[in-house]
């Protein structure tokens, strides 16, 4: 069927142009467009790094017997699937990975990091290439200020990518044991998902989960 609104209109019109005006004419568009792109990106925030604390801050570390409130948020997923944590700031990487695979239901069958800016965090026996050691790696020392972000990336498969935000720090409480879920949201994920399974997404329960996180406190002391 003929487009309405190319109706009447011959093509000879646009054909017949000479060569080196129609050359002419697409050399201006180009630099129109060059130009609007240019200005759309100077106004881009980098990817991958949303709400970075502008450069220059100063640094605020936590006190290693400090408790730094985590969010963690498991990166596109829908719905959305978060986790809100209690933790010593003197704990190293490797009791946040267990917190991580508690809170999140994973079954730890996989290779995993951390990223911190430009610094990858793994366990030496992975012998990942570049990788510092995460029993060696405190959460005081690679937090440099509230609003700092942390990467964990599991299963470098299907690449369960998480971004860990340290919101606040705040007072210890004698009543609880770290680490502390506090809160949450969104139904556990599913790590193998099968298609022709009719399984559901086991509900977030705060309460059963803290259970679960009282076995990591020994390694929080």
């Amino acid at each position: 069927m003929p487009n309405p609104a190319r109706v009447g209109k011959p093509e000879a019109d646009v054909t017949r142009r000479p060569l080196g005006q129609r050359r002419r004419e697409h050399t201006r568009l180009d630099v129109v467009v060059v130009a609007h792109l240019d200005q759309v990106l100077s106004r881009a925030r980098p990817l991958g790094r949303p709400d970075e604390p502008p450069a220059g801050l100063p640094e605020q570390r936590a006190d290693p017997k400090d408790i730094v409130q985590l969010k963690i948020r498991l990166d596109r997923y829908r719905p959305q699937v978060w986790r809100r944590i209690l933790i010593p700031a003197g704990a190293n990487l490797e009791l946040l990975h267990h917190a991580i695979q508690v809170t999140f239901q994973w079954g730890g069958d996989h290779l995993h990091k951390f990223t911190v800016e430009e610094t990858d965090y793994s366990h030496a026996g992975f012998e990942l290439y570049n990788c510092l050691d995460e029993r060696e790696s405190a959460l005081h020392a690679v937090l440099a200020r509230p609003g700092s972000k942390i990467c964990y990336l599991y299963d470098f498969g299907d690449c369960w990518n998480h971004t860990i935000t340290w919101e606040k720090t705040v007072e210890r409480d004698a009543g609880l044991r770290y680490p502390h879920c506090a809160s949450g949201g969104g139904d556990y994920p599913i790590e193998y998902w099968d298609p022709d399974s009719d399984r559901k997404a086991d509900p977030f329960d705060r309460d059963a989960l803290n259970v679960k996180l009282r076995c990591l406190t020994r390694m929080s002391r």
